[in-house]
Order: structure tokens, then C-alpha cells, then sequence
């Protein structure tokens, strides 16, 4: 068997896609291809649509949001820019650490339950067709929860492939309807006006 740290990140994710399928939820579509997207000019308008949806945001309104965070911002950058993205959900590893892990047997028992069994830990940012990843809210998460204050207000905008040192991110599922299915997001279906 390979070691974790030899796996890439693109045979994680479509291990992860395939296992969304598997585990019947919905899994979005997307075409991957080589093109390169995160240029300076792109990654300032990516950080200003984000922006136009989430406002200024202190650090005590990113740590522990992820999940709302990018969903939120999904759409809108999407729209703003024409590329598609992928919702996508795992943990992040530093060698033989893992940040915000949980594993599968328990993210399946958690959706076979409907519901979170105590915290969750689990991180989610967004992918490109290009593998490479947008993630707004890891290092500011890791830095209040770890007291690396260097590391608050970082975002990772790169390709896997560009991650210094030990740093990988470790795609488990894709799409949000695994944290709709356990109660992580709601949606509200109908808004009444009086």
C-alpha cells in the first residue's frame, strides 16, 4: 500500500468523488483539466467576489466556519469569474499530523445516523478544474485554535503540487450534500413575508 504522503492530491479527490457516488449523495460535476488559473490578476478578482459576498470578516467570524464560509462564496465566485468549483470536504496533513480529520467509518456513521455524533472535525475549501485549491478559512482556523498568530488571516491559493513542506489537503467527499444530510447546513425552503 502506498504511503498517505505519496498519494496525490488528484487520486484523493477522485477517490473522493467516487466515494460521494458511493455513498449516494449528490456529486457535482466538473470537467479537470491542466490550465493553470491562479494568476495575480485572477486571484484578486477570486478574493474581491468573495468579498462582495462575506464582507470584512474578523478572525473570530472565520474560525470554525469553513463550511458556511465557502458555501457561501461558491456561487459568487463561480458567476464572477465562469469557472466551475468543487465543494470539497477532508481534513488537512502535516506528515503524521492531521488537522481537522475525521475518518471515514465515522463520516459514514454520521450520515447513516443523520446527524453529527459531538464536534465536527473536518475542514472544506473549494477546487478548480485545475486541482488547485482555494481555501479562505484554514489558516486562520488553525492559527486561533494552534496560538500561531503568523498564520491568521492566510488564504491558500495555489496547486497542490506548489504546498510547502509537509502541508498536504486530503479530499474525502465532495459537494455539500453530505453536510446537509447530517444537519452541518440547512437551507431555508420558503420565506414567509406578512
Amino acid at each position: 500500500m502506498l504511503n498517505p504522503q505519496e498519494v496525490s492530491y488528484e487520486a484523493e479527490l477522485d477517490a473522493a468523488i467516487a466515494r460521494t457516488r458511493q455513498w449516494g449523495l449528490e456529486c457535482p460535476d466538473i470537467k479537470f483539466n491542466t490550465q493553470r488559473y491562479l494568476t495575480d490578476a485572477f486571484i484578486g478578482r477570486i478574493v474581491k467576489s468573495a468579498q462582495g459576498v462575506t464582507g470584512q470578516l474578523a478572525p473570530s467570524d472565520i474560525v470554525g466556519q469553513c463550511f458556511a464560509v465557502h458555501h457561501f462564496i461558491k456561487d459568487a465566485i463561480e458567476q464572477d469569474l465562469g469557472v466551475p468549483l468543487l465543494y470539497t470536504i477532508g481534513y488537512v496533513s502535516f506528515g503524521s499530523e492531521n488537522a481537522f480529520h475525521t475518518d471515514l467509518d465515522e463520516l459514514k456513521a454520521m450520515l447513516h445516523r443523520g446527524q453529527i455524533s459531538g464536534s465536527l472535525s473536518l475542514h472544506a475549501w473549494l477546487t478548480l478544474p485545475s486541482h488547485e485549491i482555494l481555501d479562505f478559512t484554514f489558516g486562520t482556523t488553525y492559527g486561533v485554535v494552534h496560538g500561531f498568530k503568523e498564520v491568521i488571516g492566510n488564504a491558500t491559493f495555489l496547486h497542490p503540487s506548489e504546498l510547502k513542506g509537509t502541508q498536504r489537503y486530503r479530499p474525502q467527499l465532495v459537494g455539500t450534500d453530505y453536510f446537509r444530510r447530517i444537519g452541518a447546513i440547512i437551507e431555508f425552503p420558503n420565506v414567509l413575508i406578512g
